[in-house]
């Protein structure tokens, strides 16, 4: 084999070496309950339970009225079909 093949075989394999390492490091931490729920609760003084879910629902069918809406007696559930 000349000198360039090897050349040319040695970067392949180098690049092909690194996207096998480099694809483990992809994952997403879990985050734990406590960090979830701060992440995705909301907290709105002076507006009752209903006038937020109103609202909520309100702001999903203006973005798009491709939504499946589940209510819960505190929450609201959206999701696309």
């Amino acid at each position: 084999m000349s000198s360039r093949n090897t050349c040319v075989s040695t970067n392949v394999l180098c690049v092909a070496l690194a996207a096998v390492l480099l694809s483990g490091c992809a994952t997403k931490p879990q985050l734990m309950r406590a960090e979830w729920l701060a992440a995705t609760t909301r907290f709105y003084p002076n507006q009752t339970v209903d006038e937020v879910l109103v609202a909520a629902e309100e702001v999903l069918m203006l973005a798009d009225e491709d939504f499946e809406l589940v209510h819960g007696p505190n929450d609201l559930y959206a999701a696309r079909p």
